[in-house]
């Protein structure tokens, strides 16, 4: 009597199939987790950026792309005054250019006294309000300004969510080798 034992591995053709669409699949998921990541950074930077007329939040913009070799992931603005905004100015002087003189809105006396300083009140596009005073200068020192580092600190507070869409791309490409791709 002949005994004859067969085995077989279940799914091994599955898995060499997988394993030959590997590349493509592992692109995929370096694809997504870089286009997470540019839109976790970007909602960080937004969440994070001062607003007071809001044309620097709505400028703030996100892209990604992949190459043979590297994938670039950017998140950016387009407005002028956005690294004034996060790095700061140095003191400077601002003096008048296509008139005579600066027309500054001032507080009054006592509202001065209040805030500790003699100037503000104005609007957000430094028109003075209606019967407010104002003051004229050829020239003005400014204090200069501290940077508010939205950009910086919204990327480093988004590594450990970027980590974890990199995990889970690579998660989800893994998966799909095992299942045969």
């Amino acid at each position: 009597m002949t005994v004859s034992l067969e085995y077989g591995l279940v799914g091994f053709d599955q898995i060499l199939a997988g394993l030959e669409r590997a590349p493509a699949l592992q692109a995929g998921a370096a694809r997504a987790g870089l286009g997470e990541s540019s839109l976790i950074v970007e909602a960080a930077a937004k969440a994070r950026v001062p607003r007071r007329t809001g044309r620097l939040f709505s400028s703030i913009e996100s892209e990604a792309a992949m190459t043979e070799t590297e994938g670039i992931a950017r998140v950016f603005t387009n407005v002028k005054y956005a690294a004034m905004v996060e790095l700061g100015t140095r003191p400077h002087e601002i003096a008048a250019v296509n008139a005579k003189a600066l027309m500054i809105p001032v507080l009054g006396a006592r509202k001065a006294v209040a805030s500790g300083s003699p100037f503000g009140g104005a609007r957000l596009s430094g028109a003075p309000r209606a019967g407010q005073q104002v003051a004229f200068f050829r020239r003005v020192h400014h204090p200069g300004t501290r940077g508010i580092h939205f950009m910086r600190d919204a990327l480093a507070a988004s590594i450990p969510a970027i980590e974890a869409a990199f995990r889970k791309a690579a998660e989800i490409a893994l998966a799909l080798i095992a299942r045969g791709g």
